[in-house]
């Protein structure tokens, strides 16, 4: 079973009066800049470059990046520095790296797909291999947002985690109270927004963040305020929440984070599937999942 996370990689215009959104040919130009760094990366031999710093002397950057007319697809590779080997049980020194060299251990790749008409990127999990979601926006936020200051001067680059609807449609059924709600919301290029919000990105309002809360331990929020409501919906795919709520008065306090219910295509490769059909299936879910209809898209 593959499983793929999914990121929202938004390109915004500084000033919404004078600078049009980016569109497909936009984002293509984004990620013909991802492979031209990382062909220069590895052509110079100079992936540490083009590499972000995990913990525990672990990196990662991207390793490959085809385009195509409508989206792009490649590898991401996690690896960790190791000059030298030793054994376990007698300390022995089993490898020394040669000079020159760029010695790693412990190499994970990570397939990816990037559509640019809904730009979204899916990142495959690979057996929990990949770093959270906070750290991957970190990661894609540091490289893309190079690439984006180059080409994009005008623009700002805004990359969220898209989360699962479910845990939250059902909290809104069952909770009794909210004690409270942290939400940050960018505005999406590209989609219909209602009135409020609306307004609020006419006028450059890149990034929202609202916070409600009651101040005594004795009372909650029972229902959510109409406008903080459409925030935390719209959170799910461009933006975070945090709550805290409770089920019964009196009752239990409990937590949700949106960072830790990622939305996730799981697809089960087909026999004697090829490549390019497996990718040909994530495209079609990214796209479902932002709302394009696939049925008569000879694209896809």
């Amino acid at each position: 079973m593959a499983s793929f996370i999914v990121f929202n990689v938004q390109l915004l215009p500084v000033d919404t009066s004078k600078t049009p959104e980016v569109g497909v040919t936009g984002y293509k130009n984004l990620l013909d800049g991802l492979h031209s760094s990382t062909t220069d990366a590895f052509k110079e031999q100079q992936i540490d470059q083009i590499s972000f710093p995990l913990l525990n002397e672990a990196f990662m950057a991207p390793r490959s990046t085809i385009t195509t007319d409508d989206y792009a697809y490649g590898q991401w590779l996690k690896y960790n520095l190791s000059d030298d080997i030793e054994d376990l049980y007698s300390n022995a020194k089993l490898f020394t790296a040669t000079k020159g060299t760029f010695p790693i251990a412990n190499r994970h790749s990570f397939d990816y797909i990037f559509d640019y008409q809904t730009h979204r990127l899916a990142i495959q999990e690979v057996s929990g291999k990949l770093p959270s979601p906070e750290v991957c926006i970190k990661i894609f936020n540091s490289i893309f947002g190079k690439i984006a200051d180059r080409l994009f001067p005008y623009h700002i680059l805004k990359i969220n985690l898209i989360s699962d609807p479910t845990k939250l449609e059902q909290i809104f059924n069952t909770a009794a109270g909210y004690k409270s709600v942290k939400t940050t919301l960018t505005f999406p290029n590209g989609h219909m927004l209602g009135s409020q919000l609306k307004e609020l990105k006419d006028n450059n309002v890149h990034h929202l963040r609202v916070e409600a809360s009651t101040e005594s331990k004795d009372t909650a929020m029972p229902t959510l305020p109409g406008f903080l409501k459409q925030l935390v919906e719209a959170s799910v795919e461009y933006g975070q929440t945090s709550l805290a709520y409770i089920t019964e008065a009196g009752g239990k306090l409990m937590r949700y984070a949106s960072a830790s219910y990622p939305l996730k295509i799981k697809l089960r490769q087909k026999k004697d599937e090829q490549p390019a059909e497996m990718r040909r299936r994530v495209l079609v879910e990214i796209r479902r999942i932002g709302g394009v209809d696939t049925e008569d898209n000879t694209n896809v």
